[in-house]
C-alpha cells in the first residue's frame, strides 16, 4: 500500500466532492477533478490522504503526481506563481505589447508579420523595462497554466530555419517560481 499525507495549509480551505477538489484562499479558488482507479483521496482532519492498495510503479507515481498537484494548489491560492520571461534582440528591435488579453510581438527578425497569443482570464502579464532590457512577467495562482502560458510565448517567438548561435532573438523564461 502507497499512502502520502498532506496537512492543509494556514489561511486555506478545502472541499472534495465526488473526485473533485475545490481549494480557496486569500487570492482565489482552484477547482480539479482527482480520478484515477486503485487511487483514492479523502479530505478527513484537515489533512489529505493519497492512497492506493496496489504498491506497484504506477500507482506509485501516480499517489506522487497528485500529491504534488494538491500541494501546489494551496501554495497558489495564497501566493501567486511567477515566471519571468526576457525579451532578446540583436538584429531588429522586437516590440512586445499585452492589449485585450493578447501577447503581440511584431518586428520579430525584421518581419512584417504579427505573432499573438491569446492570454487565459485568470493569467496577469505585465511588462517591465529595467536597465534598457525588457522583461515579462506572467503571474496566476494555477502554476500549470501559468508555466504553459510563459512556454507558448517562448514558443512564440522561435528563429527557424537560423543559426541559433547567430539569431539568438526570442523571449526567453528566465526565472521560474521556487518549489515548495
Amino acid at each position: 500500500m502507497v499512502e502520502r499525507k498532506i496537512a492543509l495549509f494556514d489561511e486555506t480551505e478545502a472541499v472534495l466532492e465526488d473526485d473533485v477538489l475545490t481549494i480557496k484562499g486569500k487570492l482565489g479558488q482552484i477547482e480539479r477533478r482527482f480520478s484515477y482507479p486503485l487511487i483514492n483521496l479523502e479530505f478527513k482532519d484537515n489533512t489529505f490522504i493519497v492512497s492506493s492498495p496496489k504498491d506497484r510503479k504506477k500507482q506509485k507515481a501516480i499517489v506522487g503526481a497528485w500529491y504534488a498537484r494538491i500541494k501546489n494548489m494551496m501554495k497558489g491560492v495564497n501566493e501567486p506563481y511567477v515566471y519571468k520571461l526576457k525579451v532578446v534582440f540583436s538584429h531588429f528591435p522586437m516590440k512586445v505589447k499585452s492589449e485585450n488579453s493578447k501577447i503581440v510581438v511584431s518586428n520579430f527578425l525584421g518581419g512584417k508579420g504579427v505573432h499573438e497569443l491569446d492570454i487565459p482570464e485568470d493569467i496577469k502579464i505585465t511588462i517591465n523595462k529595467e536597465n534598457n532590457k525588457e522583461y515579462l512577467s506572467v503571474e496566476g495562482i494555477n502554476k500549470e497554466q501559468a508555466g504553459l502560458c510563459a512556454a507558448q510565448i517562448e514558443r512564440l517567438c522561435v528563429a527557424k530555419k537560423k543559426d541559433r548561435r547567430v539569431f539568438q532573438d526570442g523571449i526567453y523564461i528566465v526565472e521560474k517560481p521556487h518549489k515548495l
